[in-house]
């Protein structure tokens, strides 16, 4: 009998529990396929997750923070994550399952949470099973659990960040600061969020200044400077490695701005002919280039103006929400660059957007339908069709895009197998404990045990010097390769065809078959003329061992 009642209590949560198995059978799917693609092998759909295997591999087993046991270098952009891996290193031994399972818990934890907050509105199960559905399937969550980088951790952090804080702040009380189990929780992932992603500072900074408004000073202070004090830590350390006190990624983004390819570039060439009024430029840009960003942003803000008009108290949790997921939505599209593989930057900003969205809808209806409609058709009628195209382009928009990755992801992993690392097994069996210059150095650093320059900059601060100096030149890298005892250079030409040294030999080069991901194909260098014999003879003794989807041309001249 008591089974019973358990099990009826369990199935009651059954929007919960579906979603999560429709989730788990997609994720199955694509390993299985994704498996059999690569001989066995699990390969992830992005190079930049191996630098943050690498990290933790080195940190786990040397306690050295670098993408190599040699030296410090400070080339991952999340702080948490490295971090999350390496106690998993620690635990379990060094493993490359470790990034796929935890993207696998926080999305089941962001699935849980999203269940939690929406239970609590009273919403009938039905809609929020629709709800999950959209979360699951129209922002881009499956496809990231692939790259195996932190931004799952990120969206799933960001939403019970705000939630918990937007009913901090609604529930303040002027000049009085309580310190509730809730209000606990939010400082305790206030480090978290900052370290998880640099650019949640901003979502932090926001909070505060909102605390702030309602008197909560101290509260305020202390959550800003939970998040502050880890990232001074770190930044400290950095410096006094000799790196700059941000991580290079970050630092080096501006000047990534020359390579951005697709939707990105055309955003950045946009905004350029439009003229010198920047923000109006980009406005217009990402009309044409990112439409779904720029209409869930209008959802949301035609949201709460029908709030507002409605006259819904500024300090309501919902209407919170909403004035936070605008102003961080502005603020990142100022900042340009979305673009990322499989909407990894863009991530965050549509599930926070869609959650805020349908979460406020249904909080100010009660969860029925009925006074949904009132509450839509109340105002003007302008706003009411402006709010529903609105919408529906939005929901369009992502329904064109989003679904479609999840095709995407074994063919990328796919590519990554036949160039990234195959190159990485290729050093580790003729190259270990030896220099190299490359450009991609994430799967070759967590296969290999070598010493790398990094000619992109991330690994090598000499390099991403010169860069932010704008004094990387053709014999700066020619100096840097023969200070660092480099015997080969494994590039894409495409990246670095202006500063090839002349006296460099071209060996080798392996094109890969329907490139979606990688960025060219992979050239092999020796950087001394003596040199070429051994690279031309590991090259042609590898060449059997490459996948079948991999071209493999050996220059003999």
């Amino acid at each position: 009998m008591r089974s019973l009642i358990y099990m009826k209590k369990i199935l009651s949560h059954w929007p919960l529990i579906i979603t999560i198995i429709i989730f788990g059978v997609i994720v199955a799917v694509v390993l299985v396929i994704s498996l059999k693609q690569n001989q066995g092998h699990f390969i992830y759909s992005v190079d930049d997750v191996y630098i943050h295997m690498a990290v933790a591999k080195n940190f786990a087993l040397h306690q050295v923070w670098g993408v190599t046991k040699y030296e410090f270098s400070s080339s991952t952009s999340s702080l948490l994550w490295p971090l999350l891996l390496a106690m998993s290193y620690v635990l379990f031994g060094v493993n490359e399952l470790s990034p796929l399972i935890l993207n696998i818990l926080f999305v089941i934890l962001l699935i849980f949470s999203i269940y939690l907050i929406l239970s609590k509105q009273k919403i009938k199960l039905i809609y929020i099973f629709f709800i999950l559905l959209i979360i699951i399937f129209l922002t881009p969550v499956i496809p990231l659990v692939f790259t195996g980088l932190e931004h799952n951790a990120h969206i799933f952090l960001i939403i019970l960040f705000v939630y918990l804080v937007a009913q901090k702040i609604s529930q303040a009380k002027n000049n009085s600061t309580s310190f509730d189990f809730n209000s606990k929780i939010l400082l305790l992932l206030s480090p978290f969020l900052a370290t998880i992603r640099y650019e949640s500072l901003f979502l932090i900074f926001i909070a505060c200044v909102l605390l702030a408004l309602r008197k909560q000073w101290l509260y305020s202070f202390l959550l800003g400077l939970l998040a502050i004090i880890p990232i001074v830590i770190y930044g400290l350390i950095s410096v006094r490695q000799g790196w700059f006190f941000l991580p290079n990624p970050i630092v080096l983004k501006g000047f990534f701005l020359s390579d951005l390819t697709g939707s990105a570039a055309e955003v950045v060439k946009l905004s350029d002919r439009l003229g010198s009024n920047f923000s109006m430029a980009l406005l217009t840009a990402y009309v044409f280039y990112y439409s779904h960003i720029f209409f869930l942003v209008l959802t949301a803000l035609i949201l709460y103006i029908i709030g507002f008009i409605k006259k819904i108290n500024f300090w309501d949790k919902g209407q919170i929400i909403l004035f936070i997921f605008i102003i961080m939505a502005l603020w990142h599209m100022q900042s340009v660059v979305l673009e990322g593989a499989f909407y990894r930057y863009q991530a965050p900003l549509i599930s926070f957007g869609l959650f805020s969205i349908f979460l406020v809808l249904f909080k100010y209806s009660s969860g029925k339908i009925e006074d949904l409609k009132r509450l839509i058709l109340e105002p003007k009628f302008i706003l009411v069709i402006i709010f529903a195209v609105s919408f529906l382009s939005t929901v369009l928009f992502l329904g064109n895009k989003m679904p479609l990755l999840i095709f995407k992801i074994t063919q990328a992993s796919t590519n990554i197998y036949g160039q990234q690392y195959q190159m990485g097994l290729f050093l580790k069996q003729f190259y270990q404990g030896k220099a190299i210059a490359a450009t991609d150095i994430g799967a070759i650093s967590y296969l290999a045990d070598i010493k790398s320059l990094d000619l992109y900059g991330l690994g090598s601060i000499e390099v991403a010097k010169n860069k932010i100096n704008n004094t990387f030149s053709r014999e700066r890298a020619a100096q840097l390769v023969e200070t660092n005892d480099v015997k080969i250079a494994i590039l894409y030409d495409r990246y670095f065809k202006d500063r090839l040294s002349a006296s460099w030999v071209k060996a080798g080069k392996w094109e890969i078959d329907n490139n979606i991901i990688s960025g060219d194909d992979t050239s092999f260098y020796a950087t001394e003329s003596e040199e070429k014999n051994d690279l031309l003879k590991n090259l042609k003794t590898f060449s059997p061992q490459l996948p079948s989807n991999v071209s493999s041309t050996i220059y003999n001249q």
